[in-house]
């Protein structure tokens, strides 16, 4: 059973006469990556935030397995951590339980770019780079067993993308994160499958 599914799913924005997407089907199995493909309006961001819940479908069906939880990050999600905590308290305030927030202290130990050395160190005093792997080590010490990940790695410098993509890699194989990536640039997560979406909205009266 999949973790979610879209069955012959559509979306429009409010007011518009155009669907983005329609009659789009979409299975993501757990520890699975897949990545959307598709032009510039396209739908892929659209998609994302479905599948996340921030919108929800105007026709077909979205199923989630009942301990299912989605997180959707953009470029921006360093953005949204609290800048007067601490890398330690951030990653406390946003874990389940004590075993995920050991967890993920682990990975920062293990994966480096400079922050195992800096739990102590404010959120606001981090790199733009540092604050992304903060809040993608939050997320998964939140409990998020899906993420969708829109062109997460494109503001960050080399170093701090090859840490996130092995933090990512890291809890595909180990934790059975799935992950459902939207991304121009080259990432070096290993993908199953690429799907693609129409470059054009679907007219409403089709």
């Amino acid at each position: 059973m999949p973790l979610i599914s879209l069955i012959d799913a559509g979306y429009k924005y409010p007011g518009t006469g155009k669907w983005v997407f329609r009659h789009y089907d979409l299975g993501v199995e757990t520890g699975e990556a897949v990545r959307i493909a598709g032009r510039n309006g396209s739908g892929k961001t659209t998609l994302l935030k479905v599948i996340s819940g921030l919108l929800e479908l105007r026709e077909g069906e979205f199923r989630k397995e009942r301990h299912t939880k989605v997180a959707y990050m953009d470029q921006f999600s360093g953005e949204m951590l609290a800048r007067d905590l601490t890398v330690g308290e951030q990653i406390k305030a946003a874990a389940l339980n004590e075993s995920s927030r050991i967890r993920s202290l682990d990975m920062l130990d293990e994966f480096g770019l400079d922050l195992d050395d800096r739990i102590d160190e404010f959120v606001g005093h981090l790199s733009g780079g540092q604050r992304q792997i903060v809040a993608l080590l939050c997320t998964l010490a939140a409990g998020a067993n899906v993420l969708c990940l829109d062109e997460f790695t494109s503001s960050m410098d080399e170093r701090s993308m090859q840490v996130a993509e092995q933090l990512l890699e890291h809890a595909k194989m180990t934790s059975n994160i799935a992950l459902v990536l939207v991304s121009h640039a080259a990432i070096a997560v290993k993908t199953d499958r690429e799907l693609n979406l129409v470059s054009k909205p679907v007219p409403t009266h089709v």
